[in-house]
């Protein structure tokens, strides 16, 4: 499979125009009132930027009422990571429902945002909003073949599952490429922030990240076994070389997933009540 026509498939949804208006003028380094007026076209998109702005992902003791606000309260590069996450999850509506939950993808994407921010946090020296934008997102490169591929979707789906694998060992055996690749470079020709994709591309082998620092890819892999994990029955698949280099660049242990699962499990109807409006 050729991940370049994949990402061409008709099929696949396109960006808004507000999106894609905002996208240009971050890139030309627009002003706050440009950005802002941009985003108060979009009365949905306003609130859970806000609202967003407000939580305690971001550690403001004043809150916001006005788009202004939140930008001045988080800066306008934060408010436009925010406002095309909040973007993307109101995309990819039309997928085959025995191939996914559309409500358990944004679950399962919620509390990997909430892991990676809770341990950016606690490891310090990462900002934990940019770790719960990539986090939410990283996903989404599975809805792309959801949509694109129902009839190899069904094969991952069905191969992960009798393997008791990973998906994304799955889709490396049938696509030849994981989930974390597809997102990175959908991102990337939407004209997303590199720093999004460049965290949420060696998400599932932080070994492999280019550079001298591993944490941030490393993070997001612990992040992402809360996919995979039950309060009873801890993790559902084999923990894979991935995992294990990430536990070690980042000081936990098995141990700690049920900690880490319980503090997701403690944030997540916030975070979705952010993000899809309580759904």
């Amino acid at each position: 499979m050729d991940l370049d026509v994949l990402l061409e498939d008709p099929s696949l949804p396109t960006l808004p125009d507000v999106i894609v208006r905002l996208n240009r003028l971050i890139h030309e380094e627009a002003s706050l009132d440009e950005i802002a007026n941009l985003v108060k076209y979009d009365q949905a998109l306003t609130v859970r930027c806000i609202e967003m702005a407000n939580s305690a992902w971001y550690h403001r003791e004043r809150p916001a009422t006005t788009v202004d606000e939140a930008i001045s309260h988080i800066g306008i590069a934060a408010l436009s990571r925010l406002a095309l996450a909040v973007t993307v999850t109101r995309l990819f509506d039309d997928i085959d429902p025995s191939l996914v939950n559309m409500r358990k993808h944004w679950e399962d994407s919620a509390r990997m945002a909430i892991t990676a921010a809770h341990l950016a946090e606690r490891l310090g020296k990462i900002p934990p909003g940019m770790l719960f934008i990539s986090g939410l997102l990283c996903q989404v490169g599975k809805l792309v073949y959801y949509t694109a591929l129902p009839e190899l979707a069904s094969r991952i789906l069905e191969s992960s599952r009798r393997q008791g694998i990973q998906q994304h060992h799955a889709e490396l055996d049938i696509l030849g490429f994981h989930h974390a690749t597809i997102s990175a470079a959908l991102f990337r020709r939407w004209q997303f922030p590199e720093q999004i994709s460049g965290m949420i591309e060696y998400c599932l082998e932080p070994e492999q990240a280019p550079g001298p620092s591993h944490r941030v890819p490393a993070v997001l892999n612990i992040a992402g076994l809360m996919t995979v994990f039950t309060p009873d029955a801890g993790l559902a698949v084999e923990i894979d070389e991935g995992n294990l280099f990430a536990l070690e660049e980042t000081g936990l242990s098995r141990d700690d997933l049920g900690e880490l699962y319980q503090h997701s499990e403690s944030r997540l109807h916030e975070a979705l009540s952010l993000f899809l409006g309580g759904a």
